[in-house]
Protein backbone atom coordinates (compact mmCIF):
# COMPACT_ATOMS: atom_id res chain seq x y z
CA UNK A 1 0.00 0.00 0.00
CA UNK A 2 1.27 3.54 -0.72
CA UNK A 3 2.24 6.27 1.72
CA UNK A 4 -0.30 8.67 3.14
CA UNK A 5 -1.68 10.98 0.52
CA UNK A 6 -1.05 14.32 2.16
CA UNK A 7 -3.84 16.68 1.20
CA UNK A 8 -3.17 20.38 1.22
CA UNK A 9 -5.66 23.17 1.20
CA UNK A 10 -6.02 23.99 -2.51
CA UNK A 11 -4.89 27.37 -3.82
CA UNK A 12 -5.78 28.94 -7.15
CA UNK A 13 -3.03 28.46 -9.75
CA UNK A 14 -1.32 31.70 -10.81
CA UNK A 15 -2.03 31.86 -14.52
CA UNK A 16 -1.68 35.44 -15.69
CA UNK A 17 0.39 38.15 -14.04
CA UNK A 18 -1.56 40.75 -12.11
CA UNK A 19 -0.96 44.22 -13.50
CA UNK A 20 -1.89 45.78 -10.17
CA UNK A 21 -4.20 45.33 -7.21
CA UNK A 22 -6.96 47.61 -6.06
CA UNK A 23 -7.74 48.25 -2.43
CA UNK A 24 -9.80 45.54 -0.74
CA UNK A 25 -10.57 44.83 2.89
CA UNK A 26 -12.50 42.25 4.86
CA UNK A 27 -16.01 43.65 4.96
CA UNK A 28 -18.28 43.84 7.98
CA UNK A 29 -17.31 42.95 11.51
CA UNK A 30 -13.97 41.51 12.55
CA UNK A 31 -13.93 37.84 11.45
CA UNK A 32 -13.98 35.19 14.15
CA UNK A 33 -10.79 33.31 14.95
CA UNK A 34 -10.43 29.52 14.99
CA UNK A 35 -11.31 27.47 18.07
CA UNK A 36 -8.75 24.92 16.94
CA UNK A 37 -5.89 25.33 14.50
CA UNK A 38 -5.12 22.64 11.96
CA UNK A 39 -1.48 22.36 10.92
CA UNK A 40 -1.71 20.49 7.61
CA UNK A 41 -1.97 23.32 5.15
CA UNK A 42 -2.30 26.99 4.36
CA UNK A 43 -5.92 27.43 5.51
CA UNK A 44 -7.88 27.65 8.71
CA UNK A 45 -11.67 27.88 8.80
CA UNK A 46 -14.34 29.09 11.19
CA UNK A 47 -18.13 28.92 10.87
CA UNK A 48 -18.06 32.47 9.41
CA UNK A 49 -15.25 32.13 6.89
CA UNK A 50 -11.78 30.85 6.11
CA UNK A 51 -8.34 32.46 6.28
CA UNK A 52 -5.72 31.36 3.80
CA UNK A 53 -2.27 32.23 2.54
CA UNK A 54 -2.47 32.75 -1.21
CA UNK A 55 0.30 33.07 -3.78
CA UNK A 56 -0.60 36.21 -5.68
CA UNK A 57 2.36 35.79 -8.09
CA UNK A 58 5.13 38.22 -8.90
CA UNK A 59 4.57 41.66 -10.30
CA UNK A 60 7.35 42.78 -12.62
CA UNK A 61 6.41 46.39 -11.85
CA UNK A 62 7.01 46.13 -8.10
CA UNK A 63 9.28 43.08 -7.75
CA UNK A 64 6.90 41.66 -5.14
CA UNK A 65 6.92 37.89 -5.00
CA UNK A 66 5.23 35.92 -2.28
CA UNK A 67 2.08 35.17 -0.37
CA UNK A 68 -0.64 37.32 1.11
CA UNK A 69 -3.22 36.66 3.80
CA UNK A 70 -6.78 36.50 2.49
CA UNK A 71 -10.19 36.01 4.02
CA UNK A 72 -13.17 34.28 2.39
CA UNK A 73 -16.63 35.00 3.78
CA UNK A 74 -18.85 31.91 3.55
CA UNK A 75 -22.11 33.82 3.11
CA UNK A 76 -20.99 36.06 0.25
CA UNK A 77 -18.40 33.63 -1.21
CA UNK A 78 -16.11 36.63 -1.69
CA UNK A 79 -12.36 36.65 -1.09
CA UNK A 80 -10.59 39.81 0.09
CA UNK A 81 -7.05 40.64 1.10
CA UNK A 82 -6.72 40.82 4.88
CA UNK A 83 -5.88 44.52 4.93
CA UNK A 84 -7.92 47.49 6.13
CA UNK A 85 -5.17 50.12 5.90
CA UNK A 86 -6.63 53.22 4.26
CA UNK A 87 -4.96 54.01 0.96
CA UNK A 88 -2.87 50.80 0.96
CA UNK A 89 -2.00 49.65 -2.57
CA UNK A 90 -1.05 46.15 -1.34
CA UNK A 91 2.08 46.09 -3.50
CA UNK A 92 4.77 46.58 -0.84
CA UNK A 93 5.92 44.59 2.16
CA UNK A 94 4.33 47.20 4.43
CA UNK A 95 0.89 45.85 3.58
CA UNK A 96 -0.44 43.86 6.59
CA UNK A 97 -1.61 41.13 4.20
CA UNK A 98 1.88 40.45 2.82
CA UNK A 99 3.68 37.49 4.48
CA UNK A 100 6.38 36.65 1.89
CA UNK A 101 6.92 32.88 1.97
CA UNK A 102 5.17 32.71 5.33
CA UNK A 103 2.73 30.14 6.64
CA UNK A 104 -0.15 30.29 9.10
CA UNK A 105 0.63 28.28 12.23
CA UNK A 106 -1.69 29.41 15.01
CA UNK A 107 -3.45 32.19 16.89
CA UNK A 108 -2.52 34.45 19.78
CA UNK A 109 -4.66 34.81 22.91
CA UNK A 110 -6.13 38.08 21.59
CA UNK A 111 -7.22 36.37 18.37
CA UNK A 112 -4.34 37.55 16.19
CA UNK A 113 -3.31 35.20 13.42
CA UNK A 114 0.26 33.92 13.73
CA UNK A 115 2.47 33.71 10.65
CA UNK A 116 5.92 32.10 10.44
CA UNK A 117 8.06 33.83 7.81
CA UNK A 118 11.38 32.08 6.96
CA UNK A 119 14.60 33.99 7.59
CA UNK A 120 17.97 33.53 5.90
CA UNK A 121 19.48 31.85 8.97
CA UNK A 122 16.93 29.03 8.78
CA UNK A 123 14.77 30.42 11.55
CA UNK A 124 11.45 32.24 11.44
CA UNK A 125 10.15 35.73 12.00
CA UNK A 126 6.85 35.44 13.87
CA UNK A 127 4.21 38.00 12.91
CA UNK A 128 0.89 38.70 14.60
CA UNK A 129 -1.85 39.88 12.23
CA UNK A 130 -5.16 41.21 13.53
CA UNK A 131 -8.08 39.02 12.35
CA UNK A 132 -9.49 41.96 10.37
CA UNK A 133 -6.10 42.82 8.85
CA UNK A 134 -5.91 46.19 10.59
CA UNK A 135 -2.47 45.62 12.10
CA UNK A 136 0.62 43.44 11.66
CA UNK A 137 3.37 43.39 14.31
CA UNK A 138 6.64 41.48 14.64
CA UNK A 139 6.40 39.27 17.73
CA UNK A 140 9.76 37.46 17.59
CA UNK A 141 12.71 36.43 15.44
CA UNK A 142 13.54 32.84 16.28
CA UNK A 143 16.60 30.94 15.01
CA UNK A 144 16.19 27.38 13.76
CA UNK A 145 15.20 25.06 16.59
CA UNK A 146 16.82 21.89 15.22
CA UNK A 147 19.77 20.76 13.09
CA UNK A 148 17.44 19.42 10.39
CA UNK A 149 14.86 22.20 10.53
CA UNK A 150 11.88 22.99 12.70
CA UNK A 151 8.12 23.40 12.55
CA UNK A 152 6.33 26.09 14.55
CA UNK A 153 3.15 24.73 16.10
CA UNK A 154 1.80 27.40 18.45
CA UNK A 155 2.28 30.34 20.81
CA UNK A 156 0.97 30.90 24.33
CA UNK A 157 2.03 32.55 27.60
CA UNK A 158 4.94 30.08 27.91
CA UNK A 159 6.47 31.09 24.57
CA UNK A 160 6.65 30.02 20.95
CA UNK A 161 6.46 26.26 20.42
CA UNK A 162 8.25 24.27 17.73
CA UNK A 163 9.06 20.71 16.76
CA UNK A 164 12.85 20.54 16.32
CA UNK A 165 14.09 17.85 13.95
CA UNK A 166 17.35 16.05 14.77
CA UNK A 167 19.75 13.89 12.78
CA UNK A 168 18.56 10.33 12.29
CA UNK A 169 14.87 11.22 12.36
CA UNK A 170 14.50 12.01 16.07
CA UNK A 171 12.72 15.17 17.19
CA UNK A 172 11.93 17.21 20.28
CA UNK A 173 9.26 19.64 21.42
CA UNK A 174 10.92 22.96 22.24
CA UNK A 175 9.85 26.41 23.41
CA UNK A 176 11.35 29.86 22.70
CA UNK A 177 11.09 32.29 25.60
CA UNK A 178 12.29 35.75 24.63
CA UNK A 179 14.93 36.99 24.74
CA UNK A 180 16.52 33.66 25.58
CA UNK A 181 16.97 30.48 23.62
CA UNK A 182 15.19 27.31 22.64
CA UNK A 183 14.46 25.07 25.62
CA UNK A 184 13.83 21.37 25.07
CA UNK A 185 10.67 20.20 26.82
CA UNK A 186 10.88 16.55 25.75
CA UNK A 187 12.64 14.52 23.06
CA UNK A 188 11.61 11.41 21.15
CA UNK A 189 13.34 8.78 19.06
CA UNK A 190 10.12 8.22 17.10
CA UNK A 191 9.99 9.34 13.46
CA UNK A 192 7.78 12.41 13.25
CA UNK A 193 5.30 11.95 10.41
CA UNK A 194 2.54 14.52 10.44
CA UNK A 195 1.30 17.44 12.55
CA UNK A 196 -2.45 17.33 13.07
CA UNK A 197 -3.66 20.30 15.10
CA UNK A 198 -3.47 22.39 18.26
CA UNK A 199 -6.71 22.36 20.21
CA UNK A 200 -7.21 23.82 23.70
CA UNK A 201 -3.42 24.25 23.99
CA UNK A 202 -2.81 20.56 23.22
CA UNK A 203 -0.66 19.53 20.24
CA UNK A 204 -1.71 16.41 18.31
CA UNK A 205 0.75 14.72 15.97
CA UNK A 206 1.56 11.37 14.38
CA UNK A 207 4.71 9.26 14.35
CA UNK A 208 5.37 6.29 12.10
CA UNK A 209 7.57 3.24 12.64
CA UNK A 210 8.16 2.29 9.01
CA UNK A 211 9.89 -1.02 9.83
CA UNK A 212 7.09 -2.24 12.08
CA UNK A 213 4.44 -0.57 9.88
CA UNK A 214 2.96 1.03 12.98
CA UNK A 215 1.72 4.58 13.50
CA UNK A 216 0.76 6.41 16.68
CA UNK A 217 -1.34 9.52 17.31
CA UNK A 218 0.04 11.50 20.26
CA UNK A 219 -1.16 14.41 22.37
CA UNK A 220 1.12 16.80 24.24
CA UNK A 221 -0.03 19.80 26.26
CA UNK A 222 1.82 23.00 25.35
CA UNK A 223 3.24 23.58 28.81
CA UNK A 224 6.76 23.40 30.24
CA UNK A 225 6.09 20.04 31.93
CA UNK A 226 4.63 18.50 28.78
CA UNK A 227 5.00 14.76 28.18
CA UNK A 228 3.47 13.02 25.17
CA UNK A 229 0.57 10.60 25.67
CA UNK A 230 -0.43 8.03 23.05
CA UNK A 231 -4.05 8.37 21.92
CA UNK A 232 -4.30 5.51 19.43
CA UNK A 233 -1.88 3.14 17.69
CA UNK A 234 -2.64 1.60 14.31
CA UNK A 235 -1.10 -0.22 11.35
CA UNK A 236 0.09 2.44 8.90
CA UNK A 237 -0.23 0.18 5.83
CA UNK A 238 -3.94 -0.36 6.37
CA UNK A 239 -5.49 2.28 8.59
CA UNK A 240 -6.16 6.01 8.26
CA UNK A 241 -7.47 8.40 10.90
CA UNK A 242 -9.61 11.54 11.12
CA UNK A 243 -9.63 13.97 14.05
CA UNK A 244 -13.06 15.54 14.33
CA UNK A 245 -14.32 17.46 17.34
CA UNK A 246 -13.29 15.62 20.49
CA UNK A 247 -12.98 12.20 18.83
CA UNK A 248 -10.62 10.33 16.56
CA UNK A 249 -11.99 8.02 13.87
CA UNK A 250 -10.12 5.11 12.27
CA UNK A 251 -10.88 3.20 9.06
CA UNK A 252 -9.27 -0.23 8.47
CA UNK A 253 -8.86 -1.26 4.82
CA UNK A 254 -8.52 -4.98 5.63
CA UNK A 255 -11.80 -5.35 7.49
CA UNK A 256 -13.68 -2.25 6.33
CA UNK A 257 -14.29 -1.42 9.98
CA UNK A 258 -14.79 2.17 11.15
CA UNK A 259 -13.99 2.82 14.83
CA UNK A 260 -14.08 5.83 17.15
CA UNK A 261 -12.62 6.83 20.51
CA UNK A 262 -12.19 9.97 22.63
CA UNK A 263 -9.41 12.30 21.55
CA UNK A 264 -8.25 12.75 25.15
CA UNK A 265 -6.87 9.21 25.18
CA UNK A 266 -9.22 7.97 27.92
CA UNK A 267 -10.99 5.22 25.95
CA UNK A 268 -10.38 2.24 23.70
CA UNK A 269 -11.48 2.18 20.03
CA UNK A 270 -15.14 1.24 19.64
CA UNK A 271 -16.34 -0.30 16.37
CA UNK A 272 -19.08 1.78 14.75
CA UNK A 273 -19.84 -0.03 11.50
CA UNK A 274 -18.42 -2.22 8.74
CA UNK A 275 -18.23 -0.79 5.22
CA UNK A 276 -19.26 -2.80 2.14
CA UNK A 277 -17.00 -5.51 0.70
CA UNK A 278 -16.07 -3.25 -2.25
CA UNK A 279 -14.18 -0.99 0.16
CA UNK A 280 -11.74 -3.73 1.21
CA UNK A 281 -8.20 -3.87 -0.11
CA UNK A 282 -8.00 -0.14 -0.83
CA UNK A 283 -6.75 2.60 1.45
CA UNK A 284 -9.92 3.91 3.12
CA UNK A 285 -9.45 7.55 4.02
CA UNK A 286 -12.08 9.23 6.23
CA UNK A 287 -12.70 12.76 4.90
CA UNK A 288 -15.47 14.24 7.05
CA UNK A 289 -18.14 13.18 9.53
CA UNK A 290 -20.95 14.53 11.69
CA UNK A 291 -21.00 11.48 13.95
CA UNK A 292 -23.83 9.66 12.20
CA UNK A 293 -22.65 10.03 8.58
CA UNK A 294 -19.19 9.93 7.07
CA UNK A 295 -17.54 10.71 3.73
CA UNK A 296 -14.70 8.37 2.84
CA UNK A 297 -12.39 7.90 -0.12
CA UNK A 298 -11.36 4.56 -1.60
CA UNK A 299 -10.43 3.26 -5.05
CA UNK A 300 -10.39 6.76 -6.57
CA UNK A 301 -13.97 7.61 -5.53
CA UNK A 302 -15.81 9.40 -2.73
CA UNK A 303 -18.48 7.54 -0.77
CA UNK A 304 -21.11 8.77 1.70
CA UNK A 305 -21.69 6.18 4.43
CA UNK A 306 -24.42 5.73 7.02
CA UNK A 307 -22.50 4.93 10.24
CA UNK A 308 -25.48 3.07 11.69
CA UNK A 309 -25.62 0.54 8.86
CA UNK A 310 -22.33 0.89 6.96
CA UNK A 311 -24.26 1.36 3.72
CA UNK A 312 -22.27 3.56 1.31
CA UNK A 313 -23.31 5.57 -1.76
CA UNK A 314 -20.83 6.73 -4.41
CA UNK A 315 -20.72 10.52 -4.80
CA UNK A 316 -20.88 11.69 -8.42
CA UNK A 317 -17.82 13.89 -9.15
CA UNK A 318 -18.08 17.42 -10.57
CA UNK A 319 -16.18 16.43 -13.71
CA UNK A 320 -12.78 15.20 -14.83
CA UNK A 321 -9.36 16.80 -14.89
CA UNK A 322 -7.14 17.36 -17.94
CA UNK A 323 -5.97 13.72 -17.74
CA UNK A 324 -9.53 12.37 -17.55
CA UNK A 325 -9.47 11.51 -13.83
CA UNK A 326 -12.48 12.21 -11.61
CA UNK A 327 -12.37 15.57 -9.87
CA UNK A 328 -13.11 14.90 -6.21
CA UNK A 329 -13.70 17.68 -3.65
CA UNK A 330 -10.73 16.98 -1.41
CA UNK A 331 -10.27 19.33 1.50
CA UNK A 332 -8.29 19.18 4.67
CA UNK A 333 -10.22 19.68 7.88
CA UNK A 334 -8.24 22.90 8.21
CA UNK A 335 -10.35 24.33 5.39
CA UNK A 336 -13.70 23.14 6.76
CA UNK A 337 -15.71 25.19 9.25
CA UNK A 338 -19.35 25.01 10.30
CA UNK A 339 -21.59 24.16 7.35
CA UNK A 340 -18.94 24.74 4.68
CA UNK A 341 -15.56 23.69 3.34
CA UNK A 342 -13.14 25.21 0.86
CA UNK A 343 -12.13 23.04 -2.07
CA UNK A 344 -11.16 23.02 -5.73
CA UNK A 345 -14.49 22.25 -7.38
CA UNK A 346 -13.63 21.87 -11.06
CA UNK A 347 -11.19 23.06 -13.72
CA UNK A 348 -11.55 25.99 -16.07
CA UNK A 349 -9.53 26.27 -19.25
CA UNK A 350 -8.20 29.57 -20.55
CA UNK A 351 -5.48 30.87 -22.80
CA UNK A 352 -2.35 31.85 -20.92
CA UNK A 353 1.41 32.16 -21.04
CA UNK A 354 3.81 29.34 -20.24
CA UNK A 355 7.45 30.08 -19.36
CA UNK A 356 9.97 27.37 -20.31
CA UNK A 357 13.49 28.48 -19.51
CA UNK A 358 14.08 31.58 -21.60
CA UNK A 359 11.21 30.86 -23.99
CA UNK A 360 7.61 32.01 -23.72
CA UNK A 361 4.64 30.49 -25.52
CA UNK A 362 0.90 30.81 -25.44
CA UNK A 363 -0.97 27.70 -24.42
CA UNK A 364 -4.18 26.42 -22.84
CA UNK A 365 -3.95 26.45 -19.07
CA UNK A 366 -6.25 24.59 -16.71
CA UNK A 367 -7.09 26.56 -13.60
CA UNK A 368 -8.75 25.00 -10.53
CA UNK A 369 -11.88 26.90 -9.56
CA UNK A 370 -12.01 27.51 -5.83
CA UNK A 371 -15.45 26.72 -4.42
CA UNK A 372 -17.50 26.68 -1.24
CA UNK A 373 -18.70 23.13 -0.59
CA UNK A 374 -21.88 22.24 1.30
CA UNK A 375 -20.75 19.69 3.90
CA UNK A 376 -24.26 18.50 4.76
CA UNK A 377 -24.96 17.79 1.10
CA UNK A 378 -21.71 15.88 0.76
CA UNK A 379 -22.46 13.76 3.83
CA UNK A 380 -25.82 12.98 2.21
CA UNK A 381 -24.08 11.80 -0.98
CA UNK A 382 -24.53 14.93 -3.10
CA UNK A 383 -22.14 17.57 -4.39
CA UNK A 384 -23.13 21.23 -4.01
CA UNK A 385 -20.52 23.83 -5.00
CA UNK A 386 -20.57 27.63 -5.19
CA UNK A 387 -17.72 29.51 -6.84
CA UNK A 388 -15.54 31.83 -4.76
CA UNK A 389 -15.16 35.30 -6.31
CA UNK A 390 -12.00 37.24 -5.61
CA UNK A 391 -11.90 41.01 -5.14
CA UNK A 392 -8.30 41.23 -6.41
Amino acid sequence: MGNRNQRKCAALAAVLLAAGMTGCAAAGETPAVPEEFRLQGQCVATSEGVYRVKNTAESYETGMDGYRLCYIDWDSCRETLLCTREGCTHDTQDCPAWVGQGQLFGTEADGSLLVAQPMENGGNAVWQVAPDGSEKTLAAQCPAAGEDGSLLVGKNEAGIWAVAFREGGAFSLTVWQQPGQWTEVFSSGEVFQWPQMVRDNVFYYETWDNEAKRATLWRAALELSARPEAVVEYESDWTRILLQGDRVWTADARTGEVSVQPLDGTGEPEAVCTLPEKARGHIIEPIDTDGSRMVLSWDGSFWAADLATGEATRITPAGVDAAGNDLLPYYSTGSAGGAWALTDGYLRSQEGIQYMGTSIRRTTLYQPQLCRLDRDALLSGNLSLTEIRSDF
